[in-house]
């Protein structure tokens, strides 16, 4: 007798009714027979009570006329309890997921971990020269569980538009939003510029990341920030368009990024004293002063 995934162990069948209780398959006796079940004088009856001495006897409203539909399903019920067995116990619940049948919360944990926690091969990235909050947005970004547009259709809700609120052009997904867009293109070549670099073309995440780890150390603490800030101002910016945010202007972003990266690695990487003024001409040329 399923009910998820505790199962009903019948041990004299007192407690457990006889109509509601037996599953076959999917569905309840009750639905399986449904001729019997409206034919039942009393649709509550327990297992102990349809079964008299190791024999099936039960009550019915009226008589079931033989050949009939009815007398189909009876036969048929019949032959599936032939098969069923009861032992002289009290009833009692089993947890399917554990040995000893024994429900605990911290079965239950793993059990729904396991089914809505996202698993894979993915490194989980922490860059420890920014803030939590950005460390945080580029996890679920690695992950596509920003809500997107697209990834918010996917859930079922209902949203006016599905078109990049930047562009207006295309889907707004992640790649779209933080790759392929007219704005995130203009803005990665320009970063770019910034740091004096050449970068394979990327239009997702994990290509961009695959390239940060292909640059030395030294010069990775630094630009792993700066990628960061852009994809943080990136999504600010978007998250401004589509909530009228005034002080959101595209024409602000590239600065945008620039401060936010200089502020967030001065502050956490101060064994790098690098100055204001080399930051802004390029923040790669501390690494040949």
């Amino acid at each position: 007798m399923p009910l998820g995934s505790m199962v009903l162990q019948v041990g004299n069948g007192r407690n457990v009714s006889f109509w509601n209780d037996i599953w076959v398959g999917e569905h309840r006796l009750r639905d399986k027979f449904p001729r019997l079940f409206d034919m039942e004088s009393n649709k509550e009856c327990s297992i102990d009570e349809r079964r008299v001495q190791d024999q099936w006897a039960w009550t019915w409203n009226r008589s079931i006329r033989s050949g009939s539909r009815t007398e189909h399903q009876l036969r048929e019920m019949l032959c599936m309890l032939m098969n069923a067995n009861f032992a002289n116990t009290e009833d009692k619940w089993k947890w399917e997921f554990e040995l000893d049948g024994l429900f605990s919360v911290r079965s239950a944990k793993k059990i729904i971990d396991s089914s809505l926690l996202t698993t894979g091969n993915i490194v989980t990235r922490w860059c420890r020269n920014v803030p939590i909050k950005v460390n945080i947005m580029m996890w679920r970004l690695m992950w596509d569980r920003l809500p997107t547009r697209m990834n918010l259709v996917d859930k079922d809700i209902d949203i006016p538009s599905v078109l990049c609120p930047i562009c207006n052009n295309e889907f707004e997904s992640s790649d779209h939003v933080f790759f392929k867009c007219d704005t995130a293109v203009q803005l990665w070549r320009r970063v770019l510029r910034w740091c004096e670099l050449n970068m394979p073309a990327s239009d997702n995440i994990s290509s961009m990341l695959s390239w940060l780890e292909s640059i030395d150390v030294h010069r990775r603490r630094i630009l792993e920030v700066i990628v960061y800030a852009t994809v943080w101002c990136i999504w600010r910016f978007r998250n401004g368009v589509v909530f009228k945010d005034s002080n959101m202007k595209k024409s602000l972003i590239f600065e945008s990024i620039v401060i936010n990266s200089f502020q967030w690695f001065s502050s956490r990487c101060k064994k790098h004293n690098i100055p204001w003024t080399l930051w802004l001409q390029n923040p790669m040329l501390h690494f040949f002063v």
